[in-house]
């Protein structure tokens, strides 16, 4: 199941709320009329239409096999890989800091994981929040799935007009002036 504390939920839900967005669900089961790798699409997700042009998507599947559901609608709908951004949390950014990132290595994000392998392709966008790394590596999976404290929550409220600002300018507006604007303010 989707984890609803989980940052990148936090900032997808504040965008909708922003921009008038109605996610509703659809399961995908069978979307690409036979098998993908591992075997049919299976699951669903909440879906909307951003100016009747953009899709916003949140795979309603465990994180790990996530790219099922997101590479599933890319291919009915004709989308490639290079035309998708996918929103998720940075375990190697502290708290306050975000980046986009086209193509490259999924750094263990086991989410990014399954959406190279079910697109075939790392050639994705990515936006990087920041979460911060527990103190050891046998917490970090703890620590993704668990509410952000207190004051964490306080600083992604903060940072929610920048965040939305970015996202929107990225996706309707000049992708490097986007790039850079961000990367100089918080990145």
């Amino acid at each position: 199941m989707l984890h609803t504390d989980t940052i990148w939920v936090f900032f997808l839900d504040n965008l909708c709320r922003q921009e008038d967005i109605t996610l509703i669900s659809k399961s995908v089961k069978n979307l690409q009329g036979g098998s993908t790798k591992g075997g049919s699409t299976k699951g669903g997700m909440e879906f909307g239409m951003w100016r009747d042009k953009v899709t916003i998507m949140k795979p309603l599947t465990f994180m790990n096999n996530s790219g099922s559901v997101v590479a599933a609608y890319a291919k009915y709908h004709n989308i490639i890989p290079s035309e998708t951004l996918v929103i998720h949390d940075e375990l190697d950014f502290p708290c306050g800091k975000a980046k986009f990132k086209f193509s490259g290595s999924e750094g263990g994000n086991n989410g990014l994981k399954s959406i190279s392998s079910h697109f075939g392709s790392r050639d994705y966008w990515r936006f990087r929040i920041g979460i911060g790394r527990p103190s050891t590596s046998k917490e970090a999976v703890n620590y993704v799935l668990n509410p952000p404290t207190p004051e964490q929550r306080d600083q992604y409220q903060q940072l929610t007009p920048t965040i939305l600002q970015a996202i929107s300018s990225f996706v309707w507006g000049d992708k490097e002036a986007t790039i850079h604007s961000l990367h100089t303010q918080i990145g």
